[in-house]
């Protein structure tokens, strides 16, 4: 079940890295969850925000199931979410998955969310494991699966950021 280690490590990366982005600039995921019509305020995005980062931490480092299927969950949230807000049209420049960084609602967008959700079920269904695990039976000591791993979420920025962007203004120029 290997395979899937690397992806699990850049969706885990990313959704801990989105965590920590929303404690520090919890506005543009406060704003999207009003337009959901949510009342939530900045504290409680900042809550919600340590509380991915700490439980996907927990899913990646022991491998706990709870965590692991904590992590799809939070995936197909998200997905559900984007989806619905790109449905309603909802004015979003950005749904505060990663901080400041603008992420409209796209279907890469709904597609990420939702491939990361199929990867963690997949690790849910068959553990992978601690990081340790993972890493000890890899060549390298695990160096070069790292390396791709956040390479892939790097790109995965890439898609659901400007690449998006770009999509919307297309989009917009084509009305």
């Amino acid at each position: 079940m290997d395979l899937v280690a690397g992806p699990f490590l850049a969706v885990t990366g990313l959704l801990i890295a989105g965590g920590l982005l929303k404690v520090r600039h919890p506005d543009d995921t406060a704003r999207a969850l009003r337009q959901a019509g949510l009342r939530v305020g900045r504290g409680a995005v900042r809550v919600a925000g340590a509380l991915e980062a700490v439980v996907t931490a927990a899913a990646v480092l022991t491998g706990n199931r709870v965590a692991v299927v904590w992590v799809a969950a939070s995936y197909l949230a998200f997905a559900a979410f984007v989806a619905v807000a790109r449905q309603r049209r909802w004015p979003l420049a950005s749904c505060g998955c990663l901080g400041k960084i603008d992420t409209p609602p796209s279907v890469g967008h709904v597609a990420i969310d939702v491939a990361a959700a199929s990867v963690s079920l997949a690790v849910a269904v068959r553990p992978l494991g601690s990081l340790g695990d993972v890493l000890s039976r890899q060549p390298l000591g695990g160096i070069p699966l790292l390396a791709m791993a956040a390479v892939t979420a790097y790109l995965v920025t890439l898609v659901m950021g400007p690449q998006a962007q770009l999509a919307v203004a297309r989009a917009e120029v084509r009305r």
